[in-house]
């Protein structure tokens, strides 16, 4: 019978001495001993985990199936007996001994590394590899002990988001628009710039740190600050805008730009993503076709007049010929000889008229064509000899004519110029009316380095409502002048062909005109 310890108590101070007390201790650590060991090697089979141990050379001691499965092979003594160690599957340069520092580990710390490794069968695999030295009974290094988790999913997951990020941020930077997001704040006005694309940098001038120290009024002129508040408010209410505005650069320039964008909420945050459009181009075009639009109307105006007034100027002298055909049919069958001649000259005379009509419009038709090629012209000779053309009606009149010598030689097409001269010294003349001295310039003023010819007189003037009128076909002002109303405008358009503009002064009535003028200096 198994003696009850409970029944013979120890006298007091004195232990009680346990029968056997001694190999029961030895038994139970034992017992705890292997039953830890089992524990261990129970976590160290079933672990996740890689787990191995090598020994300072790198050659494998031991390693779990977790390990072996991760490298390829069918169990852990394969992987003993076949890999020499766990660097020699790394796939790029392996950093793992020969990066492990002694003093690190031999102070207890772990190195932590990622690489890529290459399982049997070649493929790759990511793992991140915690090393750490064990030390023997005597705390002395015996040999490396390693964990390695294998994260190749979460390594394809980060490729995958860096990749896709990159995607984002090329289409970000390289869109067709600048792109500008900034936050707004809780009083519904605009905060800084968050985030700018390559575009935006490039259209308002700055760097992208610079953009992002700051925020919308910043790059909206100071007038049109009102404006802008008003449609961040109209944004926060909406959810998206579209709108005109001017932006300004960092120069101080300004351009006009088409502005769209939405309102999103991010982690709390409102963020406005802005899509910006230089419509410079755009204005350009519609000013343009505004413009064309506008010369149309005039060229149809000026149409509608032309045929009124043609139809009525070469109406005229065919109805004197025909007159004066029938007055000379009578006068023959009259034996009135004398009267004959007379009628014959008459219709002569509005003959004539009528081919000069002809020529003039033939003239205008072919004043916008540049008939030879450009050639290189002494602008005084060119003068004196639309001068010399005319010189019997301004000798008539008592008429000085000026011209320097010193004038430059431009290019251009010399019959066409010629015209021009003729037609503007013909003008002056006409409409000189009787000043004392009356008087014909022609010459050169530079003009902030443009060279400026211009044909002026002392004579009748223009008056100051008349002036926008004057290149118009047809356009006469003194119907007691004779004239077509078609030779200014010859010259417009001769003046417009080589690439020049032309343009009437005049103070008024009685105060001269001056027609100045561009054309290209050789």
């Amino acid at each position: 019978m198994k003696e009850d310890p409970l029944a013979h108590p120890p006298e007091p101070g004195k232990k009680r001495e346990k029968k056997g007390s001694r190999k029961e201790t030895s038994l139970t650590t034992t017992d705890a001993l292997r039953e830890s060991e089992e524990k261990y090697r129970s976590l160290y089979r079933n672990s996740a985990l890689g787990i191995f141990h090598s020994g300072f050379e790198g050659r494998f001691i031991d390693v779990n199936p977790a390990l072996a499965k991760m490298l390829g092979y069918s169990s852990p003594e394969e992987v003993v007996s076949s890999v020499t160690s766990i660097a020699g599957q790394v796939y790029f340069e392996p950093p793992l001994y020969s990066a492990v520092s002694a003093a690190v580990l031999d102070a207890g710390g772990i190195l932590r590394t990622e690489n890529r490794y290459r399982r049997r069968d070649g493929s790759l695999w990511y793992g991140m590899l915690h090393l750490r030295i064990v030390p023997d009974e005597e705390g002395r290094p015996s040999h490396y002990e390693g964990f390695v988790e294998d994260i190749t999913e979460r390594k394809r997951a980060e490729d995958a988001l860096r990749r896709s990020e990159e995607k984002f941020r090329n289409l970000f930077d390289w869109a067709n628009d600048a792109v500008m997001l900034h936050l707004l704040t809780t009083k519904e006005s605009p905060g800084r710039f968050i985030d700018v694309n390559r575009v935006a940098c490039r259209m308002l001038g700055y760097s992208r740190d610079e953009l992002l120290g700051m925020g919308p009024p910043d790059i909206v002129p100071a007038e049109l600050h009102t404006r802008l508040y008003e449609i961040v408010r109209q944004a926060s209410t909406q959810g998206s805008v579209l709108f005109e505005t001017r932006f300004l650069r960092k120069d101080g320039t300004t351009f006009p730009v088409e502005s769209s964008g939405h309102l999103i909420t991010y982690e709390g945050k409102r963020i406005w993503i802005s899509h910006i459009r230089d419509i410079t181009g755009r204005r350009q075009v519609e000013e343009m076709r505004e413009l064309l639009i506008r010369e149309l109307a005039m060229k149809n105006a000026e149409l509608d007049r032309f045929t009124s007034t043609i139809s009525h100027d070469l109406k005229s002298p065919l109805i004197a010929i025909r007159a004066f055909l029938s007055l000379l049919e009578g006068d023959i069958k009259s034996g009135k000889t004398g009267q004959v001649q007379t009628d014959i000259t008459r219709i002569d005379e509005s003959a004539e008229k009528l081919e000069s009509l002809i020529n003039t419009l033939l003239a205008l038709s072919r004043s916008g064509k540049s008939v030879d090629a450009p050639v290189q012209i002494p602008f005084s000779d060119l003068a004196h000899e639309a001068a010399g053309l005319l010189e019997p009606s301004w000798r008539k009149r008592g008429i000085t004519v000026i011209i320097p010598d010193t004038l430059p030689v431009i290019s251009g097409d010399r019959q066409r110029l010629l015209q021009v001269l003729t037609n503007l010294i013909d003008n002056a003349v006409r409409f000189m009316g009787y000043p004392q001295e009356p008087c014909i310039e022609i010459g050169m003023q530079d003009d902030a380095g443009t060279p400026v010819f211009f044909v002026r007189d002392n004579g009748m003037g223009i008056k100051t409502e008349n002036l926008p009128r004057v290149f118009g076909l047809f356009e006469r002002f003194n119907p007691d002048i004779p004239g077509t109303g078609i030779g200014l405008a010859t010259v417009k358009r001769i003046i417009e062909a080589h690439g020049g503009r032309i343009w009437v002064e005049s103070e008024g009535e009685g105060k001269g005109t001056i027609f100045r003028f561009t054309l290209h200096v050789a």
